[in-house]
């Protein structure tokens, strides 16, 4: 499964290397399965810190996306005018 997310998120990166983005997946997907883990042994108290540490990791992939992203495509985010009001 992360590797189907991983094709879909990569681009042919020239910031970001397959590998590195395959690392971060896998670790993203190890916080998420020991978060549920911990909610389905009813382990609450873990399931608080387990939460505020895949909610960090996600945001940090979405920075490394986003920066990629936009380096790769600078020229079309331009043009596009995104951001005029």
């Amino acid at each position: 499964m992360g590797e189907n997310n991983l094709n879909f998120l990569y681009f042919n990166s020239e910031r970001v290397h397959l590998a590195d983005m395959q690392f971060m997946m896998n670790d993203h997907l190890k916080l998420t399965t020991d978060d549920t883990v911990q909610y389905l042994t009813k382990n609450y108290s873990n399931v608080a810190n387990g939460y505020d540490r895949v909610f960090l990791d996600i945001h940090r992939m979405s920075e490394v996306l986003t920066d990629s992203s936009v380096v790769q495509f600078h020229e079309n985010i331009k043009a596009s005018n995104i951001y005029s009001a």
